[in-house]
């Protein structure tokens, strides 16, 4: 996508901010932190606080990473809520059993549950977990990251495929966005 208009998609800005939590990891220079805060206050102002408008599951599991580490390094109760009022809408409306569990890639389409979705979604529900206690989290965490294992995962090659669609067939290849 272009930066026409002044705005970075939703998971570009998450990624964004992210690497801003990185810097600060490894620096504790507060400048990443306060350049996070500019960030996260223009991509609300951008896209709001509730970011289920966005059919593409994927993109809300980045930004609740996002926040949800920024507070682990800010303690703003800000971000931890919103990435939890976040993951919880983004999981109700993308689990079911179907194909055994796991999160469909974009809503309301369903047709595909995607490595891209279910490795970040088992990462933001640990990082909820973390942030909470609540371990309805991290048992969340460790069903996506079992059923990606068991549906995805190609234990001879180490490789992840794209998706499973709702008939149980897997398909796609190991790309860089799925093994990561």
């Amino acid at each position: 996508y272009s930066t026409a208009g002044g705005k970075t998609w939703i998971w570009g800005r998450a990624k964004q901010m992210e690497m801003l939590i990185d810097l600060y990891e490894q620096t504790t220079n507060t400048v990443y932190l306060n350049q996070f805060s500019n960030l996260y206050n223009g991509f609300t102002y951008d896209y709001g606080t509730s970011w289920t408008w966005n059919e593409y599951n994927d993109d809300i599991m980045w930004m609740v990473i996002a926040c949800s580490r920024a507070y682990q390094k800010t303690g703003f109760n800000a971000y931890r809520s919103v990435a939890k009022s976040n993951f919880d809408a983004c999981y109700a409306r993308a689990w079911d059993t179907n194909v055994g569990g796991g999160l469909y890639w974009k809503y309301p389409v369903n047709s595909s549950k995607n490595a891209c979705v279910n490795g970040p979604g088992a990462i933001a529900a640990y990082l909820i977990y973390q942030n909470y206690g609540d371990t309805n989290y991290l048992a969340k965490a460790e069903s996506l990251y079992q059923w990606e294992r068991a549906k995805l995962f190609n234990a001879s090659s180490g490789l992840i495929a794209d998706y499973i669609n709702t008939n149980g067939v897997v398909y796609g290849g190991a790309t860089t966005y799925n093994q990561g």
